[in-house]
């Protein structure tokens, strides 16, 4: 079974948009700085989860 999302380099760039984004709009007022902090720790669980799965497919494969 292969979960099919952003492929591997996209997950990385969408989530390194998603850190940019949240400080950035934290420092205008846009967000509320929990809301910031949420966001990037999201952001952090993409890139996690992406190299947890890339680590998984290179241990599995034959």
């Amino acid at each position: 079974m292969e979960i099919k999302f952003l492929s591997g380099w996209k997950t990385y760039i969408a989530a390194g948009i998603l850190i940019v984004y949240s400080i950035y709009a934290q420092s205008v007022g846009l967000i509320p700085q929990e809301k910031a902090i949420e966001l990037v720790l999201l952001a952090l669980n993409i890139i996690g989860l992406r190299s947890g799965i890339e680590s998984l497919k290179a241990s599995t494969k034959k």
